[in-house]
């Protein structure tokens, strides 16, 4: 039994390739230029909009899951029975051994959590097409207002808690145990139906500093793909563990995680719109200060205003020059996302780094978006084809509008507990070290725990060789058992 081939093919149970591929459906995507994608997205499906869940294949993901889970299991009993049949007999300490070999089902394949995927199934149910379609023209719109922009950002809400999935708020919200919830997405994980990412949280705004498939693979320093602040990376219990749906169960154009404002910054805002990514790069106008029921809100007032997107990566100044005079045309404010797109800078492997230097110098390299009055028409392109949010603010302190308090924050899976977790130490044992030579995580307050059996060769001696090595074995597995209830074996 090779666990870490357990995936799509070895959890099959045995099916033949084209009785696979009948099962799973054919996952191929139309090609799709994704020139302009900053390369962390998937690519995009055109016709198909974004934020929308396919439930078939989610059930055949389940089924491919469970029969897997199912298979394991069936071959662990049986290996069981086996070792039972050639037990050591009577020997010195064998009665107090064999009872307590029972911790080595610490290590068994845990059972299937039925109800745990009915509950993902029911949010990913309303992830459902809101009327968001694209246009073969590039640069085309289509007029959005209040109540369709509703629509699509309570869709993007309501799936919130799987994109991305975070074990501990999933567990809290459906009242599962997190343990049960970790174990279940590690399980899917190496079935291919999610994707397991390690990704530091900022220090300044909480969200996610990088993110990488291997633990080990973190950069030790990186600027915050959403808001560009430094951090260094050094602790383990500072790195969320996220899990993302594959695009073909939960369809996302969106090139970065997305943040929690605080109170604070929140209370900025002047306008919040989500505009979904198209797979042709045509887009959606948005409208303030129309009037007519079509307008997200009146003109804006004469200032300087901050637009900001952490999941798109852009950043930008709007500027205002004046009011909007009663029976002025709106103006058109052509956006594309691809032009106020940030990109974080770089830092040496060792060097120190200026914090308030960096801050001011991204601030300084900003674009600014000059109108000449406040009622105007916003057409946004997302030709980066990535989820952008029409977010404007009042300009104010970079710490005002970023910074998210600790007491703001929510809790998380981290990586501590995961590297700790049984179905981690048995699906992805190779994960915590890393080939990269930049590659540099300080782990501290680790136990090292050496063990070897005294008087081994008298015993092999006096009971022989065969129930000797049962005994041994035995003796392994209890230790083996304890060690992974709270860390790793190395051996």
């Amino acid at each position: 039994r090779n666990l870490s081939s357990f995936s799509l093919a070895s959890s099959s149970g045995g099916m033949s390739e084209p009785s696979l591929r009948q099962l799973v459906g054919d996952l191929a995507i139309d090609d799709a230029d994704v020139a302009q994608n900053h390369g962390v997205g998937c690519a995009p499906v055109r016709g198909r909009e974004s934020h929308t869940s396919d439930l078939d294949c989610f059930d055949r993901y389940v089924y491919i899951m469970r029969t897997g889970r199912e298979l394991l299991a069936r071959e662990e009993e049986e290996e069981k029975e086996e070792e039972a049949g050639e037990g050591p007999g009577p020997g010195p300490g064998a009665e107090g051994i064999d009872s307590a070999s029972a911790a080595s089902n610490a290590s068994r394949t845990a059972p299937f959590h039925a109800a745990f995927w009915e509950y993902v199934r029911s949010i990913l149910s309303s992830a459902k097409p809101v009327g968001f379609d694209e246009l073969d023209d590039p640069d085309a719109v289509i007029p959005k207002g209040p109540d369709e922009a509703n629509a699509f950002l309570q869709k993007a809400v309501g799936i919130g808690p799987l994109n991305p999935i975070e074990a501990t708020a999933l567990a809290k919200d459906g009242g599962f145990a997190e343990e049960e919830v970790l174990t279940e997405l590690l399980y899917a994980t190496r079935a291919g139906a999610v994707r397991m990412q390690f990704a530091p949280e900022c220090d300044r705004c909480g969200s996610v500093v990088t993110a990488r498939d291997c633990l080990g693979d973190l950069p030790p320093r990186a600027a915050c793909e959403g808001c560009n602040y430094p951090n260094d990376i050094n602790s383990m219990d500072r790195i969320k563990v996220l899990f993302l749906f594959n695009s073909d169960i939960l369809y996302v154009l969106m090139d970065n995680f997305a943040c929690t404002p605080s109170q604070e910054s929140f209370a900025k805002t002047q306008l919040f719109a989500t505009v979904p990514a198209t797979s042709t790069g045509s887009g959606f106008r948005y409208s303030v200060g129309i009037g007519e029921g079509k307008e997200l809100r009146p003109a804006l007032e004469p200032g300087k205003y901050r637009m900001h997107c952490p999941v798109a990566k852009t950043d930008n100044f709007l500027v205002v020059e004046r009011e909007a005079k009663e029976n002025e045309e709106p103006h058109c404010c052509k956006l594309k996302v691809s032009d106020v797109v940030c990109h974080p800078p770089t830092f040496p492997r060792r060097a120190s780094v200026d914090v308030a230097g960096t801050a001011a110098d991204h601030r300084s390299q900003l674009k600014t978006l000059t109108v000449p009055h406040g009622k105007l028409h916003f057409d946004v392109y997302p030709d980066t084809r990535s989820f952008f949010v029409l977010w404007v603010q009042e300009d104010c302190e970079e710490d005002v509008l970023m910074r998210l308090p600790e007491e703001e924050r929510s809790s998380y899976t981290k990586a501590t507990s995961v590297i700790h977790n049984r179905a981690f130490n048995k699906l992805f044992s190779d994960q915590v070290v890393s080939a990269n030579p930049d590659a540099m995580l300080a782990i501290q307050n680790v136990v090292l725990v050496f063990t070897d059996v005294v008087g081994s060769t008298d015993l092999y001696a006096t009971i022989g060789d065969g129930p000797a090595l049962q005994l041994i074995r035995k003796h392994f597995r209890v230790l083996f058992g304890a060690f992974t209830q709270r860390g790793r074996v190395v051996k």
